[in-house]
């Protein structure tokens, strides 16, 4: 994408700030299961999380990407990465979830609904399948869906006057088509350093404490567990706590104006008591909303939290420095596998996005 490239830009609050122009070449990076990336560097510098919205010159379809890190320069301009919105789908929690002879719309109904998120299926009729889903983010639920149902997904976002008016997930069969290479889409910006790891700001937290052990009839563990216990017994039924604040800072945009919590999941192994695992998870959230509140760079990480590879654990640092989990793209953070070194810039208009074949 040339110099002359614009965007549309909103604010975590869905209100249009105006218009974001590049300096010099945007480059807009997509792989089938993997990235989906947009760099570019631009004079201001935009908050995280805002939200870049642009129609695609190559196939007139409207995109939306989120701001997860920005680099400012002393000298002055910003670079600037972005991620696909199905990143929002890191911040929803799928707590036990079974599915039984559903089909692929089925699925994806299941695991996106709760997230305001359209979804359908194409391609696949009469694929049935069943999995069981418990304690996953939503964007790991989507992902295990894919594998199940041998879907492929198509995110695509609305787009009206007054912004974003729906985002949703069609599973397809195949997306694309097999064009027997990769193809590199847009050019380098010079001078560009990406190194994507920043932490998710989640603004509520489900809290896990230990499984119970399962017993044989003799009184011997079978080597297996059941669930992990919660505090909805001593918190008005409710398996989480949230920061209102918190979610008026940081909460993502929904197209109706309102605003969604970031749900994130903390487990506390050997807590037995769910009046102490209550205790432990609002210290948790505390904590991090009060680091997330103090963050006036986006240098900094904005949680005193540290995701680890697993995606639903955090570790809680005390000596300093704190440990740095790397981010990846989101499809690979969904599922915990690392995507340094795993990504090539191709486009899906013009070419299979997949592996390239022996």
């Amino acid at each position: 994408m040339s110099g002359g490239w614009r965007c549309l830009r909103y604010g975590r609050d869905g209100r249009r700030l105006g218009t974001l122009r590049a300096c010099g070449a945007a480059v807009h990076r997509e792989e089938l299961g993997g990235e989906d990336v947009l760099e570019l560097t631009c004079l201001e510098a935009p908050g995280k999380y805002e939200r870049l919205v642009w129609r695609d010159p190559e196939d007139g379809r409207w995109r939306e990407h989120v701001v997860v890190r920005t680099d400012e320069r002393a000298g002055g301009g910003c670079e600037v990465c972005c991620e696909g919105s199905l990143c929002d789908l890191l911040a929803g929690v799928v707590v036990d979830t079974r599915l039984s002879g559903a089909t692929a719309a089925e699925a994806a109904s299941a695991v996106l609904g709760g997230a305001g998120w359209e979804s359908s299926a194409e391609g696949l009729p009469g694929v049935t399948g069943s999995c069981l889903i418990y304690h996953a983010n939503r964007l790991a639920a989507l992902r295990r869906v894919c594998e199940i149902w041998g879907a492929e997904p198509d995110p695509y976002v609305e787009v009206g006057p007054s912004g974003v008016t729906a985002r949703g997930v069609v599973l397809r069969a195949r997306v694309g088509a097999w064009r027997g290479a990769r193809l590199t889409y847009g050019r380098s910006m010079a001078g560009c350093v990406r190194t994507v790891a920043e932490d998710e700001v989640f603004t509520a937290l489900y809290g896990w404490g230990a499984g119970e052990a399962v017993m044989g009839e003799d009184g011997s563990w079978t080597g297996g567990y059941r669930k992990r216990i919660d505090f909805s017994s001593v918190n008005s039924g409710e398996k989480w706590v949230g920061d209102e604040e918190a979610r008026l800072a940081w909460g993502i945009a929904l197209p109706d104006g309102s605003r969604a919590h970031r749900f994130g999941q903390v487990v506390f192994d050997g807590v037995t008591d769910p009046e102490q695992l209550l205790e432990l998870t609002q210290a948790a959230l505390a904590r991090g909303a009060r680091r997330g509140s103090h963050t006036s760079s986006t240098r900094r990480r904005s949680l005193a939290a540290c995701r680890s590879c697993s995606g639903t654990r955090w570790s809680w640092p005390t000596p300093s420095p704190r440990p740095r989990a790397s981010r990846g793209c989101a499809w690979w953070r969904a599922s915990g596998r690392s995507a340094t070194g795993s990504s090539r810039a191709i486009r899906s208009a013009a070419c299979r996005r997949g592996p390239t074949p022996p």
